[in-house]
């Protein structure tokens, strides 16, 4: 099987794994907006959201150190584990400090408490993290895939409990735990090895700086909406971080189902691969804006049809700002693939200069929305941006001779056909359809928005952008092929 196929397939079970973790999440905070007052709900969102932020400096790093190494011995993984637990071991501690004061600092009296319960986290993450990079280097992605659903399956009746008690509060805290308690022990479990060489101080330093920017770099840009949502509950209020995650939540999702899987694989697929810089990064641009275009902006569509729906007029605040975030598309496709090609070559500094300079931006700008209210610290998320996308470029030019122009120009066709459709359906369908029922209207805008975008790339593909067409057309099954 070749790279691209094996990859293809890693990305289909990380999309299982990591899309099927944030659907419970998902459904969990459904629940408790239905349940609880936007105010609790945001106490909630607060409460669980520090340790989850830390969550990627343990999950990343370390374990990129363990994929990219050409071959492995127990003395290096054994020197992974020792790193990763000490790593978890003091981010736990950190939250243990942090859920003395936190209370006051919001003005929340519960939020203390969630953040002390939370604190256990990172540490069982930590371990787990070593183990599932052991399988995942092997391409082992099915396995760990059914170990993360089984967790998240497994701690939903403990969610449930929590509800029954009168708790609800505490719902995304328990989840959390008990989630990451029972994947790490079924990664122990599952993993061809065990701990018996005791490390060297030289590889615990080697790996520490190699896994240091890396750690940075990915906490940051994976935790950047826990960042905003704790800004906007420092500068408004707890009910407006509840609007706000609502409206996130459905960018989440589709982040964990359609870019999520394919960042996982980039890395091993990058450094393996035996093309340059400048052609394989345009290529994974590609499979990225063929999908992420027309499902992120599909999906603004359809907020102002599904929200009032699911959770009443209460909850129409989130409704713009889920739209403004969901026109945030390019970062999900851009700034992961390029951080992945940096770090397979050697660049993971450069990750952590991007990263900082983005929360950078990001703080300046949500803070400066803030000052309104919360639509337009979601207009100020989406404008860094703005501000990352040329610098990103840069940096893939300057160190890896990726041409700005050709990314570009990868980007723009799928990008156009998408606008088309959302402006259709913005414009067109809705006030059509106004007053249709709530099913009818929703398939009738994935239908007719599906029809524009593949028509239009079918039409204009081969014209306009043949390479990008030619490469898209040549990872669809054979009998799909035949449409194109």
């Amino acid at each position: 099987m070749s790279l691209a196929r094996k990859a293809m397939r890693s990305a289909a079970w990380v999309a299982l794994r990591m899309g099927g973790r944030q659907l419970a999440n998902v459904v969990i905070f459904f629940i408790l907006a239905a349940l609880l007052t936007p105010e609790k709900v945001g106490v909630a969102a607060l409460g669980a959201n520090f340790a989850v932020f830390l969550i990627p400096a343990v999950t990343r790093g370390i374990r990129d150190s363990i994929i990219q190494r050409e071959d492995l011995d127990n003395a290096f993984l054994s020197a992974a584990l020792l790193n990763n637990t000490l790593l978890g071991a003091l981010l736990s501690l950190g939250l243990l400090g942090l859920g003395a004061f936190a209370g006051q600092l919001f003005d929340e009296p519960a939020l203390g408490a969630l953040v002390t319960g939370s604190a256990p986290i990172p540490l069982i993450a930590a371990i787990g993290s070593v183990y599932e990079a052991v399988l995942e280097r092997e391409f082992r992605h099915k396995q760990v895939s059914f170990i993360h659903v089984f967790g998240s399956l497994a701690s939903i009746p403990l969610v449930g409990l929590t509800l029954w008690a009168g708790a609800g509060i505490w719902a995304l805290v328990v989840f959390n735990l008990a989630s990451y308690t029972l994947t790490t022990l079924a990664m122990i479990l599952l993993a061809d090895w065990k701990p018996r060489t005791r490390p060297s101080r030289v590889e615990l330093g080697h790996q520490a700086r190699f896994a240091l920017p890396i750690i940075c770099s990915q906490t940051i840009a994976i935790g950047m909406l826990r960042v905003v949502e704790v800004l906007i509950g420092f500068f408004l209020s707890s009910a407006s971080v509840a609007f706000f995650r609502l409206g996130s939540n459905f960018v989440r999702l589709l982040n964990q189902f359609f870019m999520a899987p394919i960042a996982q694989v980039l890395l091993p697929t990058f450094s393996r691969s035996t093309e340059s810089p400048s052609e394989a990064f345009p290529k994974s641009i590609t499979a990225t804006s063929v999908v992420l275009f027309p499902v992120f902006l599909g999906t603004a569509a359809l907020l102002p049809i599904v929200i009032p729906t699911l959770f009443g007029p209460e909850w129409s605040s989130s409704v713009a700002m889920g739209m403004i975030l969901c026109l945030g598309v390019l970062g999900p496709v851009l700034t992961p693939a390029a951080y992945a090609m940096l770090i397979a070559r050697g660049k993971g500094g450069r990750t952590a200069l991007l990263t900082v300079a983005e929360l950078v931006f990001a703080v300046a700008t949500v803070s400066a929305g803030a000052q309104i209210n919360g639509t337009w610290a979601a207009v100020g998320f989406v404008a860094r941006l703005v501000l990352m996308v040329p610098l990103v470029l840069w940096v893939m030019h300057r160190d890896l001779g990726v041409s700005a122009r050709r990314v570009l120009g990868t980007m723009l066709p799928f990008l156009a056909l998408a606008g088309v459709m959302l402006v259709v359906l913005i414009l067109g369908l809705a006030p059509v359809s106004a007053g249709w029922p709530v099913g009818l209207r929703i398939a009738a805008a994935v239908t007719l928005g599906l029809g524009i975008y593949l028509l239009g790339f079918r039409l204009l593909g081969p014209r306009f952008f043949a390479a990008q067409y030619a490469l898209v057309v040549s990872f669809v099954p054979g009998r799909l092929a035949r449409l194109f």
